[in-house]
């Protein structure tokens, strides 16, 4: 009983107390921790992710999102739509310059447009603090450059999702063998055979 409802409240909890990058920084400032909860409050691991194993982690995303099959893999089986985090903290600075004028004057916007998208989704909690995020252009240089400062916390309910993971494959699965069986039906389907 006891390893089933550590199972079943069992969540993950990221903690950014500060995250810097940029065009013209040689290293990442960053301080960033990893717990895990159970029953939602109680912590039964920390850890804290250093220049060295943040680069690895960044790495590692960077080369799962350039694999089309990856990318192709998450959209077609609906599994962005089944995960669901808290935001309790999201705090971010970001200023950002293509090169171009004309161009920087649309991806800032553009930017500020797809992040209040994405803190408004259903699959976003937000918590009891409001979040703040800030874009600014960056005109001074001919060429890309950002700047980005970030403090967050972000959970995610680890029992929650993967139950709404495999109900989205057994929903899934469902369909496939009800049109297999309709088709099957359609292919032996008994004619009557008519008289004279």
């Amino acid at each position: 009983f006891l390893i089933i409802l550590v199972l079943c409240t069992l969540s993950i909890k990221l903690k950014i107390k500060s995250l810097e990058k940029g065009t013209f920084r040689k290293d990442t400032k960053s301080e960033i921790y990893i717990y895990l909860y159970i029953l939602g409050f109680i912590p039964i691991f920390r850890t804290r992710l250093d220049n060295n194993k943040y680069s690895k982690v960044g790495d590692k995303i960077k080369n799962n999102l350039s694999s089309k099959t990856n990318v192709k893999y998450l959209f077609n089986n609906n599994i962005l739509k089944c995960i669901k985090i808290s935001l309790e903290e999201f705090n971010l600075k970001l200023k950002i310059g293509t090169g171009d004028v004309f161009l920087t004057s649309f991806l800032v916007p553009g930017v500020s447009t797809a992040i209040s998208i994405l803190l408004n989704s259903e699959n976003v909690k937000l918590g009891k603090k409001k979040p703040y995020f800030k874009i600014n252009p960056e005109y001074d240089y001919e060429k890309f450059t950002y700047q980005i400062s970030f403090k967050g916390i972000i959970s995610i309910n680890l029992a929650q999702n993967i139950i709404a993971l495999l109900r989205q494959k057994s929903t899934k699965i469902n369909a496939y063998s009800s049109v297999k069986r309709n088709r099957l039906k359609k292919r032996f389907k008994v004619r009557p055979i008519l008289s004279g």
